[in-house]
């Protein structure tokens, strides 16, 4: 059973809006024109690739552990061929967990260890979304996690993977660079998003291998779904294994995300700029600087945008979809949104966020449920997403009015004296 922890620290997660992930690979154009993303400002990301600390695989059974070394560890534009390194399957049959493990590497032996029991916990359906991806990795030196057309790799950040202070010492204190961006004291409002387990955000859950085993699910599903994205349309055995994975996704051209976007968009340019100040340091524009918690709010609640980076592009957007559909599913987990006012902007203390308007549920928005069920059609995941509300009836969106809600944000939280 998943417990809440005792912890009276009345802290926020390092990044407010509940993002540990990104995609490398998510420009504005359809077609992306080379691997990398243009809207990302920080460059925390490049650490994990400017170390380039050996990746090993801890066992006497794999084949891949050069390869994958040679093509995650690569330097300028140096990409593998595909037939080289491979995505793990790109037929129906199902893949295995030894299938996943045989692709996995780690520059520590306990991160692959741990990766490995969390894996046999996982339901088969995210097990089965590995097959888009060509490894797994998991560095102390890659902060956040991420995903990259370029090699086709999910890279994950261990912070979250620890159970003792021997492994925690292993890990790297460099800070996710998106964090300074919540730091600014520009504008007059926050947004956070909370997953949430019964009445308990899950960064409040006690440490153990299966709270640990729910967080990590969620960031695989959303990294993951980026990869499903991009590779999904790839299919079949054919593929030219003289060309990078870059290419061949050029070629076929054809990325869920865009297609969700093109058939049922999330408008709200306000919230377009509010993800890009807060996730890639953009400058604020009048309007923004002139928006309030209430005009955020009522932006929020007309939208289908799951969360504030929903709003940073399509690719978020989707992984975001699909990582609510798997943590609803399988772990009851419930996603909220929540606007506040920052008493003071360089404290990290939910005592200094006055509560202005929440959403909790938000997932189960008729309008955001359908977006799920289209992003899962398009992914060809055969569940159907409407169950989410079929096997939770009392369930359903709890809204409070800006004017009217609760200013006792550690209140919301849980936090108790």
């Amino acid at each position: 059973m998943v417990t809440k922890s005792s912890n009276v620290v009345r802290h926020l997660p390092l990044i407010a809006a509940g993002i540990l992930s990104l995609s490398l690979s998510c420009g504005k154009k359809d077609r992306p024109d080379e691997p990398t993303n243009s809207e990302l400002t920080c460059s925390t990301p490049s650490t994990f690739y400017e170390a380039r600390t050996t990746l090993k695989s801890f066992s006497d059974e794999t084949s891949w552990e050069d390869v994958i070394n040679q093509c995650i560890l690569f330097q300028g534009e140096n990409y593998c061929n595909y037939a080289t390194l491979p995505l793990i399957s790109t037929d129906a049959s199902p893949i295995t967990r030894a299938d996943v493990l045989d692709r996995t590497v780690a520059t520590h032996r306990w991160m692959k260890e741990r990766f490995s029991q969390m894996l046999d916990s996982y339901p088969d359906e995210l097990v089965q979304m590995f097959r888009h991806v060509t490894a797994v990795v998991i560095s102390k030196d890659a902060r956040p996690s991420h995903y990259w057309t370029a090699h086709g790799a999910i890279i994950l950040d261990p912070s979250g993977f620890w159970l003792t202070e021997d492994e925690r010492a292993t890990l790297s204190d460099l800070e996710d660079c998106r964090s300074q961006n919540f730091r600014k004291d520009e504008l007059s409002f926050r947004v956070y998003s909370f997953d949430f387990v019964d009445d308990t955000p899950t960064f409040r859950l006690e440490r153990s291998l299966e709270s640990l085993s729910l967080r990590i699910g969620m960031l695989l599903a959303h990294e993951l779904a980026h990869a499903m994205d991009y590779t999904a349309a790839l299919g079949g055995n054919n593929l030219d294994g003289s060309r990078t994975l870059f290419q061949l996704i050029q070629q076929q051209n054809t990325i869920l995300s865009s297609t969700l976007t093109q058939e049922s968009p999330h408008d709200s340019d306000l919230l377009d700029q509010a993800a890009k100040y807060f996730f890639a340091g953009a400058e604020a524009s009048q309007e923004l600087l002139n928006a309030t918690p209430s005009s955020i709010a009522r932006d929020f609640e007309a939208g289908a945008g799951l969360k504030l980076y929903s709003y940073f592009n399509s690719r978020e957007d989707f992984a975001n979809l699909i990582e609510a559909h798997i943590a609803r599913k399988y772990w009851n987990v419930s996603q909220s949104v929540a606007i506040v006012e920052p008493i003071d902007a360089q404290s990290n203390s939910c005592a200094d966020r006055r509560l202005k308007w929440t959403q909790m549920n938000r997932e189960l928005s008729p309008q955001i449920l359908a977006r799920i069920n289209r992003g899962l059609e398009l992914s060809s995941v055969t569940v159907e997403a409407t169950s989410l509300i079929d096997s939770n009836p009392e369930l359903g969106l709890l809204g409070y009015e800006p004017d009217t809600a609760s200013e006792d944000f550690c209140d919301y939280l849980g936090f108790v004296e």
